[in-house]
């Protein structure tokens, strides 16, 4: 959430082929294990992505799904922008970036006089809505996004707001703290 953006880019794709089963269900969660990692599916039992997911032989071992995975270059007149867009629905996700910069309030708000019980719940459900995109977003190489890409611009905005609250948020945070209760029985 508050990485800089993705890794320098090698212009290679992660290039993943699952073995077929029967077992529609199980094809099922594969796929949605794989787009959850950040791949997309390229052709019949075949996924690509521009980053090696660490997590992807344990997720398809626990599948019990047989793989092969390399990385390369496509050859043909495809560009990677091109194959981008083929594979992600980028127009989708940069309208669901621009809908949630709406959210944000407007620079020059007054958000670090907030009080500390309406700084909190703000700050808190615009960091929750945004860690959304951490699931929906494959984290693409900027080559490979359209020029404007909103994301840059509005996780910068989003930072500075959460910044702007984080003092008033924590000053809540510290009272509750000193104000709850005690745990008594066994769970204390």
């Amino acid at each position: 959430m508050y990485a800089t953006g993705p890794p320098a880019w090698d212009g290679r794709w992660h290039v993943v082929v699952v073995e077929h089963h029967g077992d529609r269900r199980r094809r099922d969660q594969v796929a949605a294990s794989l787009g959850y990692l950040g791949y997309a599916h390229l052709a019949a039992a075949t996924w690509v992505s521009p980053w090696s997911s660490p997590e992807l032989g344990s997720v398809l071992d626990g599948h019990g799904a047989g793989w092969t995975a390399w990385r390369g270059r496509p050859e043909g007149s495809r560009s990677p922008a091109e194959l981008a867009g083929r594979l992600w629905d980028l127009p989708a996700l940069a309208t669901a970036y621009e809908d949630f910069a709406r959210t944000l309030p407007p620079p020059g708000a007054g958000l670090a006089d907030l009080a500390p019980e309406t700084a909190y719940p703000l700050r808190t459900r615009l960091v929750h809505e945004w860690r959304k995109f951490l699931f929906r977003d494959p984290g693409l190489p900027a080559e490979v996004l359209p020029p404007g890409w909103p994301a840059t611009a509005v996780r910068a905005r989003l930072l500075a707001v959460a910044a702007e609250l984080a003092p008033a948020a924590s000053t809540f945070v510290g009272g509750a703290v000193r104000t709850a209760p005690p745990r008594v029985g066994p769970a204390a």
